[in-house]
């Protein structure tokens, strides 16, 4: 019994020590998933000389290393990465906010394929600032958006 106990109490140890840890040098990452290859697919935003922000993506391995990157302007003053959720097409859906110099907000969606290739983009708001935090796609193919 002293043997299994020792066993059990040493698992969880190597596993922790097999994991990673990188730093992407880049402005900030608010939302990651893992991707259906093991590895993981990170939005938020990136400062871009000029004085303004893009959403920005990167794809990596299962080991953190990357793969691809991808920089999306919504030809806003400021565009915020806040979401990025799987889709049932092997795609991914992205939500966050566009801050325009002077009407304030709007929240926004992006639909990429499973490279980061973008297939569509819609803007949604009023007179007011909007602001979206979260995305996930519903049975009728359809996103709610929070």
């Amino acid at each position: 019994m002293k043997y299994l106990i020792l066993i059990l109490t040493l698992i969880p140890s190597l596993l922790i020590s097999q994991g990673w840890e990188k730093t992407y040098g880049w402005g900030i990452g608010r939302s990651v998933q893992q991707s259906t290859d093991g590895g993981y697919i990170i939005t938020g935003d990136k400062y871009v000389p000029g004085n303004y922000y893009d959403i920005y993506l990167i794809k990596t391995d299962e080991f953190g290393d990357t793969l691809w990157t991808r920089t999306y302007d919504l030809l806003q003053f400021h565009d915020y990465g806040m979401s990025i959720q799987k889709t049932t097409d092997n795609g991914y859906i992205i939500t966050g906010s566009t801050e325009s110099k002077t009407e304030g907000r709007d929240v926004y969606l992006l639909k990429i394929d499973g490279y980061g290739d973008l297939q569509w983009a819609k803007t949604y708001g009023g007179q007011n600032s909007d602001y979206a935090r979260s995305v996930k796609q519903v049975s009728d193919e359809g996103y709610i958006v929070v």
